[in-house]
This record gives C-alpha cells, structure tokens and sequence, in this order.
C-alpha cells in the first residue's frame, strides 16, 4: 500500500516538473528567436512587455533548476516515469 502511495506521489510530483523544466526550455529558446534578443541573468531585453513576463518567469525555473537542481532531478524522474508508462503502454498494445 505505502508502495503504491509513493508511486502515485512521485507521479504526481515528477511529471508536472517534467513539463515546467521543459516548457521553460523552449519558452526561452522561441522568445530568444524574435520578440526577445537578450535573455540572461543580467538582464531580460524584450519588445513588449508579456514577452518579457514570459522570458522572466522562464529564466526564473531555470535558475532555480541550476542553483538547487531539485526541479532537474524531479523532471528527471518525470522523465523516467514517462519512459516507463510509454514502454508498458506499447508493450501491452502488442500482446
């Protein structure tokens, strides 16, 4: 039972990390292709104001992921999870 609870826990846990980590990603990377020339720690240089929000917000999860390293091992585990249930998922269909 604790088992269970646990792998629901981490779940729930793992992969909302997992899709923050990589949405942060690739929100830094399409802002930095147009609406945002210059996004690092010094400073966040964007054409309107929303897309600065959004480059802040992106480099603020990836700073916490560099610093602390707990969302990188949570989307880590995400990912993990979601190799797991992706290999069971196929692995079912052929049988």
């Amino acid at each position: 039972m604790w088992k269970k609870a646990f792998g629901i826990l981490a779940r729930v846990l793992c992969y909302p990390s997992l899709v923050i980590v990589v949405g942060a990603l690739v929100t830094i990377q399409l802002l930095l292709g147009g609406a945002c020339p210059v996004i690092h720690t010094g400073a966040v240089i964007c054409n309107d104001p929303q897309s600065r929000e959004w480059a802040n917000l992106a480099l603020s999860v990836m700073l916490l992921t560099f610093f602390t390293g707990v969302p990188a091992l949570l989307a880590l585990g995400g990912l993990v999870f979601l190799v797991r249930d992706v290999w069971r998922l196929l692995r079912g269909k052929r049988a």
